[in-house]
């Protein structure tokens, strides 16, 4: 191993990415702990959210974004550890791709940038959605329902199935 006081820029930047990738991965997974133990109660809390804030200072925003990121991107998706595939990512990287689809998942690089990513998102998928009405969207032949209750739930095509009724 390399003396630390011989390494370069680029390396040392490597190892604080490396190091806060690992760290965001190890802390989403307990977190996840504490919620699904509930052992936030024994501190008095009502939820891990309430934890999270008093005892690190994390909003609900940042101790969401540390869980999601261990649900996606850990071994197995509830471990502390960083799964292989997404190693050479940043963390803002990966906060990037969690809202990706499999196959932008597959695009995406360790080379890419997060304006880059984002741009991958904003590409038009194979099975596009193309909204027809404010309640309603087709994705091939199907059509969705758009309300919060009925969200991307399909309905009865009723040029192929038979009348429908909405």
């Amino acid at each position: 191993m390399k003396p630390v006081d011989n390494l370069t820029l680029e390396e040392i930047d490597q190892k604080i990415t490396r190091t806060a990738v690992e760290a965001a991965i190890e802390i989403g997974y307990y977190l996840k702990q504490i919620r699904d133990r509930k052992l936030y109660e024994q501190a008095g809390c009502r939820d891990v959210f309430e934890y999270a804030q008093k005892q690190y200072g994390y909003d609900k925003s940042v101790a969401s974004r540390h869980m999601s990121r261990n649900d996606r991107f850990s071994v197995g998706g509830n471990s502390p550890e960083l799964a292989e595939k997404y190693r050479g990512y940043g963390k803002n990287q990966l906060q990037e791709m969690i809202s990706m689809t499999p196959e932008q998942l597959e695009q995406a690089t360790p080379a890419m940038t997060v304006r880059e990513m984002r741009e991958l998102k904003k590409k038009p998928e194979k099975t596009a959605v193309r909204r027809i009405h404010r309640d309603v969207s087709v994705r091939n032949g199907d059509f969705l329902l758009n309300s919060r209750r009925g969200a991307g739930r399909n309905v009865q095509n009723a040029g192929t199935t038979g009348s429908s009724c909405m």
